[in-house]
């Protein structure tokens, strides 16, 4: 390899895309579910098929499960906040960027180690995002079972 391909970008560079993109997952573990579920009970073309009574019904099944919602974002949220759980998190994700840090490559400046320091973060919170996302389209699931 290279010196060139190895070259890491500026400090200034990682830090802004780091906060950046953690702000961009922030963002979406904000998005209100309970909104977003009510919104799509209105908006469902299958749904709006339903008698009135059964579409009353599934917005009250829906309602119901709110503080249970909230209860599952407020576990996600903790989980967020906690940068050396999702730094191990992402470390176990990946494989290829973990071979190179055993390897050396993650020593070679501070900056280098900063660099993968951060992208186990940001992996750690892509792959709770997504977690969150399966808990709560399974929790979707089991409100209409």
């Amino acid at each position: 390899m290279t010196a060139e391909m190895m070259k890491q970008p500026d400090t200034a560079s990682n830090k802004k895309n780091f906060k950046q993109e953690m702000s961009i997952i922030r963002q979406l573990f904000d998005t209100d579910i309970y909104a977003c579920m009510i919104k799509q009970a209105d908006s469902n073309i299958s749904l709006s098929k339903m008698r009135v009574e059964d579409r009353v019904l599934v917005k009250k099944l829906i309602s119901e499960s709110k503080s249970n919602i909230e209860k599952l974002k407020n576990k996600y949220l903790l989980a967020l906040n906690d940068q050396s759980n999702l730094r191990k998190i992402g470390r176990e994700k990946s494989t290829f960027m973990r071979s190179l840090e055993e390897n050396g490559f993650s020593n070679d400046t501070e900056e280098s180690a900063k660099y993968f320091n951060e992208n186990y973060i940001l992996l750690g919170a892509s792959s709770l995002l997504s977690d969150y996302g399966d808990d709560i389209n399974n929790f979707y699931r089991t409100i209409f079972k």
